[in-house]
């Protein structure tokens, strides 16, 4: 399908491929996977660096959440719920 292959800029063939079109979405490069519609969350951001190294690797994220000690539940980015409360 030609709009998946917008996104992806080409046909995987080999496993290393895929790898990279895993790393390539968590650096921002791909706004989207095909079975992932929604671009990779904010948080999941800042330990972007290392989840492209792990993909690469071979290694595929597909759940992932950087640690955090202590932000406030109303935090820009790592915050949810209420305000008043702690994100460990």
């Amino acid at each position: 399908d030609d709009a998946r292959l917008d996104i992806l800029g080409h046909c995987p063939q080999s496993s290393q491929d895929i790898f990279e079109v895993f790393a390539s979405y968590v650096e921002g490069k791909i706004p989207h996977l095909p079975w992932c519609e929604t671009p990779l969350q904010q948080e999941s951001l800042t330990i972007g660096r290392e989840l492209a190294a792990l993909n690469r690797a071979g290694f595929l994220t597909i759940n992932s959440q950087p640690s955090v000690n202590g932000a406030p539940s109303n935090h820009p980015v790592f915050g949810w719920g209420g305000s008043g409360g702690y994100v460990y």
